[in-house]
């Protein structure tokens, strides 16, 4: 005979499941609160309208993207050289609320690579400012470039801290083609303290029948930054270059940031659901 879901939960279950919530209960009030105005997640910013002064800092000492309302996307001038970087305006939380977070962005190669050695094709990071990812100024951050090294397209991952060399970690090479869309994704996952796990992906985008095609991953399994503790708020951001001889990246769109709970955070979702389903048995019985 089949079991009734609002009677199956037994008792002594369900009166442990309400004394662990009670006890994380304490804990979650402990928590602490995020100082900074914070962004509603998970968020994405797809420039179907022009958001750049309602979203975005221009960060320290970079270039304000254009844009394209045409095209609904960001873009990027051929007749100067310069690096274009924005970061949220608001914090997306820290790691103590929530365990990791996957930003991405897709960039559109430039129509030529001629002498693109050294070119910064995309990027995606966090920091604890509002103006500091990808500055050209000392800052507290992870940074996770598609960096171009040859004009053959050649590109690797490079992983970096604190706009440093400092731990500098990069991959195996792959191959970049003009006029192409790619995704830029990554994900920043704290594993302990000071201690994180970045794991990134490069998608291509097939204009015959509008699929993503993976490229390219790279991971470090663990990824050393004292400066960023778990209450440290973050801020996300994303960046690409431009020179004036028209390599580089053309356009940028499809920003997003997508959270993970932390485990204490999701423990206590479930603690809080079975606590309901006792109510429902009682409610039942």
């Amino acid at each position: 005979m089949g079991m009734n879901p609002a009677t199956s939960i037994p008792r002594f279950s369900a009166l442990r499941c309400l004394a662990l919530v009670g006890s994380l209960s304490a804990a979650a009030l402990a928590l602490p609160t995020v100082a900074s105005a914070q962004v509603s997640l998970p968020f994405t910013d797809t420039f179907a309208t022009d958001t750049r002064t309602i979203n975005y800092k221009v960060s320290a000492g970079r270039t304000n993207f254009g844009y394209s309302s045409a095209d609904q996307r960001l873009t990027l001038s051929a007749t100067t050289e310069a690096t274009y970087a924005f970061t949220l305006k608001d914090t997306i939380g820290n790691f103590q609320s929530r365990s990791s977070y996957t930003v991405s962005m897709d960039f559109l190669t430039a129509s030529t690579f001629t002498g693109a050695t050294g070119v910064n094709m995309a990027a995606v990071g966090i920091a604890s400012a509002d103006n500091q990812v990808f500055s050209n100024v000392a800052n507290t951050s992870f940074e996770v470039t598609a960096r171009m090294t040859a004009a053959t397209g050649a590109t690797i991952f490079r992983v970096r801290a604190n706009g440093g060399s400092t731990g500098e970690q990069t991959s195996a090479s792959f191959t970049l083609e003009t006029d192409t869309w790619y995704r830029l994704s990554t994900t920043f996952q704290q594993t302990a303290l000071n201690t994180f796990r970045i794991d990134s992906e490069i998608f291509k985008f097939n204009a015959i029948d509008s699929t993503w095609t993976s490229l390219s991953t790279f991971s470090v399994a663990s990824f050393t930054n004292t400066s960023i503790s778990p209450t440290t708020n973050l801020f996300a951001g994303f960046a690409a270059y431009r020179h004036s001889t028209g390599r580089g990246t053309a356009a940028v769109d499809n920003f997003s940031v997508i959270p993970e709970p932390s485990s204490a955070a999701a423990l206590f979702g479930v603690m809080a659901l079975a606590s309901v389903g006792l109510r429902r048995r009682r409610r039942a019985a």
